[in-house]
């Protein structure tokens, strides 16, 4: 099938009811988070694998895994698996999440001081 030691990523294609031995079938797609449709999964390329996904290869597309951007480090919820088979890695914007209270108090430090440049363009004009 492929070189051993390698990964690749089986996505699901058709519906486990057209399958002949339905039950096993449908066994070895749970088995494999093959649940959903073209929902690809992450799996080793080893022998006792690929024998079950023989057995489904007919509702099965195998494809490689291609890693652009190399290996992820430690957190996985960053990276995301394309139907092409391509592993992606989008990391996380943090975001900084201000309390009410202080956005209020920079709104009302912003009004005053608008409404104090008010007062001060009328009080020159004014005086002309």
């Amino acid at each position: 099938m492929r070189t051993k030691g390698t990964t690749y990523a089986p996505c699901r294609l058709e519906n486990t009811k057209c399958c002949q031995k339905t039950s096993l079938g449908k066994e070895i797609m749970k088995q494999f988070g093959l649940e959903k449709r073209f929902q690809p999964v992450i799996l080793k390329n080893i022998p006792e694998i690929n024998n079950d996904l023989t057995k489904v290869r007919h509702l099965i597309r195998v494809k490689p895994l291609i890693l652009n951007q190399g290996l992820p480090n430690g957190d996985h919820e960053e990276t995301l698996v394309t139907w092409s088979g391509e592993l992606i890695r989008k990391p996380k914007l943090d975001v900084e999440i201000h309390s009410n209270t202080e956005r209020e108090s920079n709104v009302q430090s912003e009004e005053t001081k608008k409404s104090q440049d008010g007062k001060n363009m009328k009080s020159k004009e004014d005086s002309h």
